[in-house]
């Protein structure tokens, strides 16, 4: 559950992420899921 919590974060900014914060989590993301899965979560 804790991927999918991290993917939300990334996607709606969080409580007062900045971007770099946000693209360094989407890098996690991507090296973690394979990329596929965040940007599936990202388009919805």
């Amino acid at each position: 559950m804790s991927h999918g919590r991290m993917v939300n974060v990334a996607v709606t900014g969080g409580d007062g992420i900045g971007p770099e914060v946000t693209r360094a989590g989407m890098r996690i993301m991507e090296a973690g899921c394979g990329g596929g899965l965040l940007h599936r979560a990202a388009l919805h």
